[in-house]
């Protein structure tokens, strides 16, 4: 059938195969063939393949669940085509979450945006403490100024927005706008994409903002960084915020939240040095040493590396190496923090920046031995 189809122009991946949901009441069996059929289809054929989901499920109770179940189960094999009922909210939720975990462009974009609109539905009055009209308080920022034209008073918005929304293309053709018409990058810096990225960490924390977006923002704050480090180079020899060594303890490999810490500090100017993951008390402490560290934090996040923390600021403190030490993870907690030493604790990442720059409010270049 696909070689025939073929000889009338009909490429494979035109060509869709449905291979049959039977009921699993009936033939039980059939549910594990039908799965492989959709493997074999896919690898041998090269076509799409199909399946009537709700099939599986006739004649049993509680139909949803069995039809969300094989249809989860149905797109890890490979099924493109599903039909199904689009008003089941458990079977649409079901196809998002799995283009999330498939890895499929923009999923976790769509999934976040729904799922968080269902969320705001149920609270509208954080909706309404967390979306800044354009006339807020969140707004001031962006107008600095009377005098500013509104050519510049909408560059700036559209910076602030390119921040919130994880623009990482378009916000370099807006900061490039931004400089053709005299904003100075300082100015870009602080009166925009600062105060924008604070108000992400604020959504975030309210759970409002999830992690892909988090990620998303900061991405864009870097790519805005990577356009105004020219500009803003002589400024930032002269007036850059400190250096803090970040590296994970040893036994520990896990860096998706001290890789986001990093990338915020980074935006909000610190000059960061990343000694990885798994890494000795030794050799953080020769890290913070060669690159003068004004602090260092560590990341844990399971709780049998905690106490590599601790060995970190006890070995800091028997080479009289004076250096604040700020800690998180998710295994951690302030009350450990306290316990061993530690000079500071964040829950988060935001919550990281804001300790490291109170920690290093006017005490830079603490680290000493």
């Amino acid at each position: 059938m696909v070689e025939r189809a073929a000889s009338y122009g009909i490429p494979r991946q035109d060509v869709i195969i449905d291979p049959l949901a039977l009921a699993a009441g009936a033939q039980p069996e059939q549910v594990r063939e039908t799965l492989q059929a959709i493997g074999l289809i896919k690898s041998e054929l090269g076509c799409r393949t199909s399946l009537g989901i709700s099939n599986i499920s006739f004649g049993m109770p509680n139909r949803g669940f069995l039809n969300a179940a094989f249809l989860t189960m149905a797109l890890a094999a490979g099924l493109d085509l599903a039909i199904i009922n689009p008003l089941d909210e458990r079977i649409m939720d079901t196809i998002r979450a799995a283009q999330v975990l498939l890895n499929q462009e923009g999923s976790a974009r769509r999934y976040i945006s729904i799922v968080g609109a269902k969320k705001l539905v149920h609270n509208a009055a954080v909706v309404t403490a967390a979306v800044p009209p354009s006339t807020s308080a969140v707004s001031a920022p962006i107008v600095t100024a009377s005098k500013n034209t509104a050519a510049q008073d909408s560059v700036r918005r559209a910076l602030y927005d390119a921040v919130m929304e994880g623009d990482q293309g378009g916000i370099i053709v807006i900061i490039d706008a931004a400089l053709t018409q005299g904003i100075a990058p300082m100015a870009i810096v602080d009166g925009c994409l600062i105060p924008a990225l604070d108000e992400v960490g604020r959504l975030y924390a309210q759970g409002i903002y999830f992690l892909p977006q988090l990620m998303q923002s900061a991405s864009a704050m870097k790519s805005a960084m990577a356009r105004l480090q020219p500009e803003l180079k002589d400024v930032r020899a002269v007036d850059g915020q400190g250096t803090v060594v970040l590296a994970t303890v040893q036994g520990d490999i896990h860096d998706i939240g001290k890789s986001i810490v990093a990338l915020l500090l980074e935006n909000h100017g610190f000059r960061v040095i990343d000694l990885g993951c798994d890494v000795s008390a030794r050799d953080i402490l020769a890290g913070a040493r060669a690159h003068q560290a004004d602090l260092v934090a560590l990341s844990a996040l399971m709780t049998t590396t905690m106490p590599h923390m601790k060995e970190v600021i006890d070995l800091f403190a028997s080479e009289k190496y004076d250096c604040p030490v700020l800690i998180g993870g998710a295994a951690t907690t302030g009350a450990f923090a306290q316990e061993i030493g530690a000079a500071g604790y964040g829950n988060d990442a935001h919550e990281a920046v804001r300790e490291v720059r109170r920690l290093l409010s006017g005490n830079k270049n603490k680290g000493t031995s």
